[in-house]
């Protein structure tokens, strides 16, 4: 009984959430943001989907991105700081719109509901989840032509709007390896 009144509370709040992002976000099709769609129709052919999910681009206080599913509908959310951020580097969008769409291609949105028990363990929730997102960062490097996308893509959501142009990718790696391990 508990596990329907949270499912129906959780559907009754995702609901919410996607009323909210089609009402005030900025849908992305082939007339509206064609750059944005191109690139989101070729990071589709990229990771292997069929069908494009329903994108958009919403103006927020977050800087990253997002992938939801809702009654078996995937969809996309840009934020827009992130994309003003790469507008000097354009191609970089792909890798960002291709580790969304990884986390479609890899179902990882579809069984997150079974694996919130688990997710709650301090040491493995915390692992599977960075395991996703470094699964889908080779989903966002694979969209990607060029390494230097990859490095601005990642420096921009690591360091900032403005901060990503001076991102060192040594110094971040030697920080990766520091932190590596238990």
């Amino acid at each position: 009984m508990y596990i329907l009144l949270g499912y129906l509370m959780f559907l009754f709040a995702h609901s919410g959430f996607i009323s909210h992002l089609k009402g005030n976000g900025v849908r992305i099709t082939a007339e509206h943001y064609p750059d944005l769609h191109a690139s989101l129709v070729r990071c589709c052919d990229t990771v292997g989907l069929d069908k494009v999910p329903e994108a958009y681009v919403v103006r927020a206080d977050v800087f990253n991105a997002l992938a939801t599913r809702f009654l078996g509908r995937h969809f996309v959310v840009l934020f827009s700081d992130v994309l003003d951020a790469l507008e000097t580097q354009p191609s970089a969008v792909d890798f960002y719109v291709g580790h969304e769409l990884g986390h479609i291609h890899r179902n990882h949105l579809k069984w997150a509901g079974f694996l919130i028990p688990g997710m709650m363990l301090p040491l493995l929730g915390s692992a599977y989840r960075r395991a996703e997102e470094y699964t889908c960062d080779r989903y966002g490097t694979a969209c990607c032509k060029d390494d230097t996308d990859v490095i601005a893509a990642i420096g921009t959501i690591a360091a900032g709007d403005t901060r990503w142009k001076t991102f060192r990718v040594g110094e971040f790696m030697k920080q990766r390896q520091q932190t590596s391990g238990f």
